[in-house]
């Protein structure tokens, strides 16, 4: 070979490399792309570290392919066998489906790719049924006759690994009012376990927001040295609505919810709610209260919390008399369950 540098000696060994290296799985043939994609060659060589996502990434490039199909089948078959799965794995299975949801668009039949997919649903086996559900919601949104008893076929069996994506999905497949009953029996239902009737009452709650109140906070300076719980710098709470707001509570604090969320379990241990007083909060449209300086672990039962789990702690704000769900923002703050007994044995000293 010849190049800028002069002249040179090139083995098969060396070309055999760079025929499945990252360069070609960005521009090289679907027969090359698919022997690292599904495994008969080992690619990621020279400029990639892992050959297998260049390689999903490449077939991308080939929707139009005859034998794409069967190409992901076998990747999945694959990964789906692998013992004990790595996060990873999953997000190459998603990646999967994405280029099967392409490839639709363009040459592959759906009805095929519904078929496969929801056997994976329905296969017990299957380690990503979650993900195949999710897919499926989206990739056929147009089908709800088809997802219906899909999504229904899943929250009726207490502890489904999909139930997750048929709790949040169910109303794409059928009427509001419909999905949060549905739903709503099922967080009251003591067969099922707590995971799951914690997922079903926050996908009812993502129903129906609340359009009355918004609620932000800042976290303030640690305390100690050791990464150790910070009080909320300040808290937040406005009328969001066009309209003048009225609460019958004497004070701000009043309105906060503090929720404690075991993170192994997904239960949500407490919300933890002070004795209200009776007054009157009044808000414009646009008005605000705030709070300042509010150590929340003050408000929480020591006895409920284990050292040596680790938890997510979220603030809310109800709006009583005027809505049910509760305003909450799209955030937590993580915490090892000694962090906060530390703090609540700090503030019940003298």
């Amino acid at each position: 070979m010849e190049s800028n540098e002069g002249f040179g000696n090139v083995g098969d060994a060396e070309i055999q490399t760079c025929r499945y290296d990252a360069m070609a799985m960005r521009d090289g043939p679907f027969e090359d792309v698919a022997a690292v994609a599904t495994g008969k060659v080992k690619g990621g060589q020279g400029a990639s570290i892992d050959g297998m996502d260049d390689a999903l990434r490449g077939l991308g490039r080939h929707l139009r392919e005859k034998e794409l199909f069967s190409v992901i089948k076998q990747i999945i078959s694959k990964l789906a066998k692998t013992p004990d799965p790595e996060p990873r794995l999953a997000f190459r299975y998603s990646g999967c489906l994405q280029i099967l949801g392409n490839a639709m668009q363009t040459s592959l039949e759906p009805e095929k790719c519904w078929e496969y997919v929801m056997g994976q649903v329905r296969d017990e086996t299957f380690p990503w049924r979650n993900e195949a559900l999710d897919w499926l919601v989206v990739a056929f949104s147009w089908q709800k006759d088809r997802l219906k008893p899909l999504i229904e076929s899943v929250l009726a069996k207490p502890g489904h690994p999909a139930m997750r994506a048929a709790a949040f999905c169910y109303a794409k497949a059928v009427p509001k009012h419909a999905a949060g009953i549905r739903l709503e029996s099922i967080s009251n239902d003591a067969t099922y376990p707590p995971s799951d009737r914690q997922l079903v009452r926050e996908a009812r709650e993502g129903l129906y927001e609340n359009p009355f109140l918004g609620i932000d906070a800042v976290a303030g300076d640690a305390i100690g040295p050791d990464g150790d719980v910070a009080p909320l710098k300040t808290v937040t709470i406005t009328n969001i609505s066009p309209q003048p707001v009225n609460l019958p509570v004497a004070e701000a604090a009043d309105l906060l919810v503090i929720c404690l969320r075991q993170e192994r379990s997904a239960e949500i241990l407490t919300p933890a709610v002070l004795a209200v007083k009776a007054g009157k909060l009044e808000l414009p449209p646009g008005g605000t209260v705030e709070l300042h300086d509010f150590k929340w672990w003050t408000r929480l039962d020591p006895g409920m919390i284990k050292p040596d789990e680790y938890y997510s702690v979220s603030f809310q704000a109800t709006s009583p008399g005027l809505w049910e769900v509760k305003a909450k923002p799209n955030w937590s703050w993580g915490f090892k369950g000694e962090k906060i007994l530390k703090a609540i044995n700090l503030e019940q000293k003298p």
